[in-house]
């Protein structure tokens, strides 16, 4: 699915997660590892990487095989390597700062690349 790169698009970004879990059946815990990975993805991207422009779209496709569950997430911001990212202790930062941290903490894998001026990220849960 796609959703407009929009901070007010958050309540219909977590419809969306709540109707493809369902379809896929995942289990509870990936709904919720699941639900904050794109929410803080998702919040980055509109924040940091498109700094509030509009115009553009987030592209999410999730699945579900003997592996777990996969996320593929892309946005149009400019590069950003979700993988080579260091990540802060909460020692370390401020208050936020920390999605990053949590995105790499909740996930067995993350491939990150740059496609036709878009980032992608492919990540198990």
């Amino acid at each position: 699915f796609s959703i407009p790169a929009l901070a007010t698009e958050l309540t219909n970004l977590q419809s969306e997660i709540a109707r493809s879990a369902a379809n896929l059946a995942l289990p509870d815990t990936d709904i919720g590892r699941l639900s904050l990975i794109l929410e803080e993805l998702f919040l980055n991207t509109v924040t940091h990487g498109l700094k509030g422009a509009e115009g553009s779209t987030v592209r999410i496709a999730l699945g579900r095989d003997a592996d777990g569950t996969h996320l593929r997430y892309s946005d149009a911001a400019p590069p950003f390597d979700l993988a080579a990212q260091p990540c802060p202790t909460a020692e370390s930062v401020d208050i936020g700062g920390l999605g990053v941290t949590l995105i790499h903490g909740m996930c067995r894998r993350i491939d990150a690349s740059y496609v036709d001026g878009r980032n992608v990220y492919e990540l198990l849960i």
